[in-house]
């Protein structure tokens, strides 16, 4: 058995790097169906969000405000945090669906609080313009949102503004550091000529490791 403090590393890694994904998670979404420990419950919760696969992700998602998945409603947002905050990937996931089912989940969670800390939490792990212009397009276009979420949102889009002006001074600082530059002198006796070598290496698609990178950057300072 797993020490407790190390069940939802081990958790999420065993279905990050799955190779049957479908099945790992089914059998670990049994587990937390099966255990009444609260405590299990809350390690393997997190764990389950750290797929990159959107039809799970987006099932889980579901899940969250379902009264009839065993998952409690003061828990529907450990999932949302537990997809955006994973990976990537699961940050455009979590933002798709806030914005095609904001109501029920408005509805859901009965107070505007929990959304408007769900949309905080969100706009904390973007790491892409794409991300801020489509919650900026959500927030401008739908007109039913009360202004104390439209202030929580621009409270993130303004979070999320900070944080891409973080990644790219990141990027290109960490594109300069791999950009490695080195020259090799090799004299041959024989004819007494020397060749020089210059090898250049660009890491010209580091973005997505970079990405990663980031995204577990702001989950370390954005608890």
């Amino acid at each position: 058995m797993s020490h407790k403090n190390l069940k939802t590393v081990v958790y999420c890694n065993a279905l990050r790097y799955s190779e049957n994904i479908a099945e790992d998670w089914d059998f670990l979404w049994k587990e937390f169906g099966n255990t009444r420990l609260a405590t299990e419950q809350a390690t393997i919760l997190p764990a389950l969000g750290c797929t990159t696969d959107k039809t799970i992700l987006t099932d889980y998602l579901h899940k969250s405000i379902n009264t009839t998945t065993g998952i409690r409603p003061q828990d529907a947002l450990s999932v949302f945090s537990a997809v955006y905050s994973s990976n990537p990937e699961g940050v455009d996931i979590a933002l798709e669906f806030l914005i095609e089912h904001h109501n029920k989940i408005s509805d859901y969670y009965g107070t505007m609080n929990s959304l408007s800390s769900l949309i905080t939490g969100l706009g904390n792990r973007f790491t892409r313009q794409e991300q801020i212009d489509k919650l900026k397009n959500f927030i401008d276009t739908t007109t039913d949102l009360p202004e104390s979420l439209k202030t929580s949102a621009q409270i993130a889009l303004d979070t999320a503004a900070a944080n891409l002006k973080f990644i790219t001074k990141f990027e290109n600082e960490l594109r300069t550091y791999f950009k490695v530059e080195s020259t090799t002198t090799t004299t041959t006796p024989v004819s007494t000529t020397t060749t020089t070598v210059t090898t250049t290496t660009d890491n010209s698609n580091s973005a997505l490791s970079l990405e990663v990178q980031v995204t577990l950057y702001l989950s370390v300072h954005y608890q």
